[in-house]
């Protein structure tokens, strides 16, 4: 027997979110970011953070703390939050 789907996968989704955990992870490597200084940034746990970057079952965050992970990237560089395939220009 072939092990079924979960109900609610969305395998649109599951392609986003490992894009998106690729991408935070590539950046937050490329500008030595410990992911306890993201996590204050947005306000979220260490494991919280860790679920975003994770290769297996990523997350990806709600809204308002998507848009403190791009403020908080471009403060670190300019363009660096934008440069996620699951974020957009922060304004």
């Amino acid at each position: 027997m072939s092990p079924k789907a979960h109900p609610s996968s969305d395998p649109s989704r599951d392609a986003r979110a490992s894009a998106f955990a690729r991408a935070l992870a590539d950046s937050l490597r490329a500008h030595k970011i410990l992911h306890r200084f993201l996590a204050e940034a947005a306000g979220v746990s260490v494991h919280t953070v860790a679920s975003w970057t994770r290769t297996d079952g990523p997350k990806i965050p709600a809204g308002d703390t998507l848009r403190q992970i791009v403020l908080f990237l471009e403060h670190r560089q300019r363009g660096a939050g934008r440069q996620n395939p699951c974020t957009g220009d922060p304004r």
